[in-house]
């Protein structure tokens, strides 16, 4: 009759990710870096601003997913909710030889899970097309300018408009989506 005992240690570590800045073409400066990355999964992070980042004869307006411009836009102090991969954000540049323009996207009203997909209203000071992202598309999602709900929580809508050969980019509007649980009646 043979008796043993062993001790079993599981060590569990947490998968961290970080969060990059890149000038994108910046002829002065550096691109910021972000004190409290890395972040652990699951993290909120808030987009830090440029620093001292420049570029001669364009102005900052915000950081993107693509160097292009053509991902994710965020404006600085806005939050990336729950980061689950490393992300590189890009410095987007406001050519200053093009016309301004700006974005007006009034705040959203709460809505309710099962409500129906409605349509966002923003709009750009140039006509040109605003474009939109959510930040949590377990919440709600965009097609073009329609938002479809798929769970109770809460969303960053983000109005973009990345601006032609005449107008530079506008800066980027976010507006909190809320959706409410709906109220069950036996």
């Amino acid at each position: 009759n043979v008796q043993a005992s062993a001790t079993h240690t599981a060590n569990f570590a947490i998968n961290t990710y970080t969060v990059t800045y890149n000038g994108n073409g910046n002829t002065a400066g550096s691109a910021p870096v972000d004190a409290n990355s890395p972040y652990d999964y699951g993290s909120n992070v808030t987009v830090v601003g440029p620093g001292d980042l420049a570029k001669e004869s364009y102005s900052f307006m915000g950081w993107n997913t693509s160097a292009t411009g053509d991902g994710i836009a965020y404006a600085v102090d806005s939050v990336i909710s729950d980061v689950t991969s490393d992300i590189t954000l890009y410095a987007q540049w406001l050519d200053d030889s093009l016309l301004p323009q700006s974005i007006e996207f009034d705040a959203l009203s709460a809505v309710t899970y099962g409500d129906a997909d409605f349509n966002l209203t923003a709009t750009a000071s140039s006509g040109l097309t605003v474009s939109y992202t959510s930040s949590n598309g377990a919440v709600a999602t965009v097609s073009g300018n329609t938002v479809t709900i798929h769970g109770v929580g809460e969303t960053t809508i983000t109005a973009s408009q990345t601006g032609d050969d005449e107008y530079q980019p506008a800066e980027p509007v976010q507006q909190t989506l809320t959706v409410n649980q709906k109220e069950l009646t036996l």
